[in-house]
């Protein structure tokens, strides 16, 4: 099977770079470091090339931070990459993760995962946060999971062939945060899940590198309207996906 380990990183960030490539010595004939879109020194013409103003002004409560498009332009690449290389899939690493699980064991079931996944979270921003699962299967080592609302952040994902190609072809132009738009699965026609327990969490080691805008600039009204809106077409969304009944009846875990 034909896969990558992407490690999102700026050339500026030596350090970051230094202690991801370090947890992946074993895998390193898989591994390829992605130089990630650097908002301090790209041209507005590339940093600008798939994000939409006016959709981002519609569809989300503040302007992008130029750091926030940078970040979701790098998470392009990847994309594009998996789908220009036509890997079977790849696991997409922001390089501000620890790995905590087996990744041995994590290429195993990932390998043995039938034709038509798309997108599987590996890490959540509260590792230990329990939360509302749908329905859940066991693999030979992890749990594939679907949940009720798609976690955030997207610091450690599996892509798959097909889920690039329609992330490519739904996700552009963006018009929020790359790890805010991955929620919205219904737009983008992915099925996103999660892949139980998580081989990945945060490095608390590293500062953020969102630098820029501060949160008072948010259109709170707007913020509000979004969430009521999301929280409907989410719920209808699990509904027809799944069923009433099965959605109704979720647990948390």
């Amino acid at each position: 099977m034909n896969f990558k380990i992407l490690v999102i990183n700026l050339d500026r960030a030596a350090k970051r770079r230094q202690a991801a490539l370090k947890q992946l010595d074993h895998w390193c004939s898989h591994v390829e470091r992605i130089s990630a879109a650097d908002a301090e020194i790209l041209s507005e013409s590339v940093l600008h090339q798939h994000y939409s103003l006016t959709g981002n002004q519609k569809c989300y409560h503040k302007l992008l931070k130029n750091s926030e498009k940078g970040c979701y332009l790098s998470h392009i690449w990847c994309w594009q990459k998996i789908v220009e290389e036509q890997l079977d899939f790849a696991i997409v690493l922001e390089d501000d993760f620890v790995l905590k699980g087996d990744l041995s064991l994590l290429l195993n079931d990932l390998r043995q995962l039938p034709r038509g996944w798309h997108y599987l979270k590996l890490a959540a921003l509260k590792a230990g946060k329990t939360r509302s699962i749908i329905t859940r299967r066991s693999l030979q080592h992890f749990t594939l999971v679907d949940y009720s609302k798609n976690p955030i952040l997207a610091m450690a994902q599996a892509v798959s062939y097909d889920g690039a190609r329609l992330l490519l072809q739904k996700a552009l132009p963006f018009k929020r945060p790359i790890d805010v738009d991955l929620q919205y699965t219904w737009e983008l026609g992915i099925k996103a899940q999660g892949l139980l327990p998580y081989c990945f969490e945060g490095n608390t080691a590293f500062s953020s590198q969102m630098k820029g805008r501060k949160q008072a600039q948010a259109n709170f009204p707007l913020r509000l309207k979004l969430s009521a809106s999301y929280w409907l077409r989410n719920t209808m969304h699990n509904m027809k996906t799944y069923g009433i009944t099965t959605t109704m009846t979720a647990k948390r875990g």
